[in-house]
């Protein structure tokens, strides 16, 4: 319900902590909390599969092993050699078993004949049959990995077709759909949604937004011009370096969480902008973000 959904707006920033405290403090925490933990975190991996979404579970495969090591390196949770291979074949074992959801859920989603057809959504384009790729691939899995290849290469194609259109200012509620569509709602009239580079490529390319991704670059054009972007991803980058970092060195918590939600958000530019793009991200990334440049202000300070 949307009572539901303004609910875990308002408590995101405690949720996003969640999967990663648990990883990072697992030596040092209760067995009720590990256990607590263990089925909530499994809840939302259940809801994930239950609602046809993939997002929550890649975010803990590309996430797990990243504060797993960032735990071991601070000392806090020291895993032994025999440990750390137990951990590398679950991660793999994972792996393996989100890339068969992935390609099931996918044949669900576009029908088995379209699957196997492998058809680029966006271009049109078939897979080349004689590609050294193609040919070592069994034909009962190139459904799933002709897909999977589509979501991280088509980014690409409409960050070029968004290259091409005109760029409008959105002054800060463009690199969000949920900002966008917010602001379109509160402002009657202002034609703001139509102004996204993201909105402007599926009215006039057929890009369908945002079904197809157009990588996160376009998002953060509409606000801040291309030049923007490249400052943009400086900062970020200098962020997630000094998140590590506080994380390793001081055991911080909001570190650690920025440090996740940067994790994640640098695995899909690529793609989209998927940490910002609905309420929960975005309330939880910038209030985490706000807290962790406030503490560490006034500890260099």
């Amino acid at each position: 319900t949307n009572l539901a959904a303004y609910l875990r707006i308002l408590v995101s920033p405690i949720l996003v902590l969640l999967m990663p405290l648990t990883v990072f403090f697992w030596a040092s925490i209760s067995r009720l909390h590990k256990s607590l933990a263990i089925v909530a975190i499994a809840g939302i991996m259940a809801l994930t599969v239950a609602s046809g979404q993939r997002k929550d579970i890649a975010d803990l495969l590309i996430t797990l092993p990243l504060v797993g090591l960032a735990s071991h390196w601070a000392n806090v949770t020291v895993f032994s050699r025999r440990t750390r291979v137990t951990l590398l074949i679950v991660v793999l074992a994972g792996s393996a078993t989100f890339l068969g959801y992935f390609a099931y859920s996918h044949i669900s989603r576009v029908g088995e004949s379209t699957a196997f057809f492998a058809a680029n959504p966006a271009t049109g384009q078939l897979p080349d049959e004689d590609s050294a790729i193609v040919s070592v691939i069994p034909e009962d899995v190139q459904p799933g990995a002709f897909a999977f290849m589509n979501y991280v290469t088509t980014g690409y194609y409409g960050l070029s077709l968004s290259l091409e259109r005109e760029w409008k200012p959105m002054y800060g509620v463009g690199h969000s759909m949920f900002l966008t569509r917010n602001a379109e709602r509160f402002m009657q009239g202002a034609s703001v949604e139509p102004r996204s580079l993201p909105v402007q490529i599926s009215e006039k390319d057929g890009f369908r937004y945002p079904v197809l991704w157009c990588t996160a670059y376009p998002y953060f054009i509409n606000d801040l011009g291309t030049y923007g972007v490249v400052v943009l991803m400086l900062a970020l980058g200098a962020l997630f370096a000094t998140s590590w970092i506080d994380t390793i060195g001081r055991q911080e918590p909001i570190a650690l969480a920025v440090f996740w939600l940067l994790a994640v958000l640098v695995f899909y530019l690529p793609a989209t902008n998927r940490v910002l793009q609905d309420g929960e991200g975005v309330v939880s990334f910038y209030i985490l973000v706000g807290m962790y440049l406030f503490m560490r202000r006034r500890v260099t300070a």
